[in-house]
């Protein structure tokens, strides 16, 4: 049985220099709050200081969101200095991050997902098989920033545009009519239930997530048996076939004829107050702090 001083010296990593910064720091507070009221030694590391002492510390809990955290970044730092940490490795981390390779692994692995095209340098504005509406997305950004939900063709270019202050590449997205879901996984952690999403804005967005009270989160919804089994099968398949470990989130969208279709993933998702995976682990019989120390176990094991 695992003990608080079996991790030794926890750093949990966040804040950074992402465009999510300020949700990092929301969850990193609140998991070293978790982790320290669970009796673990920890010390909350803002990685926006480069000046960082690794030798002071012997596992990590990273709680970074966006660019340098999700993307294989520090995970291949931490790999240099041979130092533990939670969620995925740099492979797994690197093409889950961005939503373009995401997509195009899911297609080789038969995983159903929008069609979409993709806008950058070296590739011409294509359009065709693409019909409105689309979600216009930065490949490399989360949290829904700098999307945006177009309906109309004149709006397109704008849309283009605004993406492209986070990104040189851009997906155009074939939006799918239906209800977002999400299904949260932890090692060793069963029964996790899905998450129905139901905002009162036009997408889930950046304010539906982490600044609006409005948001209905309807945990596991009353869809039919077959279904829900289909969707966890599916979504299994869509986390594995990425390779990613430990922990993460993987989010699909129900249309009108049951069919499902997924959309993006998660490697470091939030532990905001607002937040899926804490929300699903405590219909799966864990408090917020058992939640912090199950990720952290999985970090023992990477």
């Amino acid at each position: 049985m695992t003990t608080s001083s079996d991790f030794g010296r926890v750093a949990v990593f966040y804040g950074g220099n992402s465009h999510e910064r300020e949700i990092s720091l929301q969850s990193g507070a609140a998991v070293a709050g978790g982790l320290r009221a669970a009796g673990v030694d920890v010390k909350l590391v803002d990685t926006a200081d480069h000046h960082i002492d690794f030798s002071s510390f012997d596992r990590v809990f990273i709680a970074l969101h966006g660019r340098d955290g999700e993307d294989g970044k520090i995970q291949a730092l931490l790999d240099y200095y041979d130092i533990p940490y939670t969620g995925s490795n740099v492979p797994a981390s690197a093409v889950s991050m961005n939503k373009w390779y995401t997509k195009a692994v899911w297609q080789s692995a038969g995983i159903n997902t929008p069609k979409y095209k993709i806008v950058g340098d070296m590739f011409d504005a294509d359009y065709d098989g693409i019909d409105l509406p689309v979600y216009v997305k930065p490949a490399n950004e989360g949290s829904s920033i700098g999307v945006t939900h177009v309906t109309e063709a004149s709006l397109l270019g704008d849309a283009i545009e605004r993406a492209r202050e986070y990104d040189d590449f851009i997906v155009i997205e074939q939006a799918i009519r239906g209800k977002e879901y999400t299904y949260s996984f932890i090692d060793g952690v069963q029964e996790m239930p899905l998450i129905c999403l139901e905002p009162t804005t036009d997408f889930y967005d950046y304010d539906a997530k982490y600044l609006r009270d409005d948001t209905r989160y309807i945990v596991d919804p009353p869809l039919d048996k077959a279904l829900t089994r289909q969707c966890v099968s599916s979504a299994v398949l869509a986390y594995e076939s990425l390779g990613m470990n430990g922990w993460g989130r993987v989010d699909f969208i129900i249309d009108e004829n049951d069919e499902v279709w997924f959309i993006e993933v998660n490697s470091v998702p939030g532990m905001t107050s607002h937040s899926l995976v804490p929300m699903s682990a405590q219909a799966a019989g864990l408090d917020f702090n058992s939640t912090c120390l199950a990720i952290l176990e999985s970090s023992l094991h990477g």
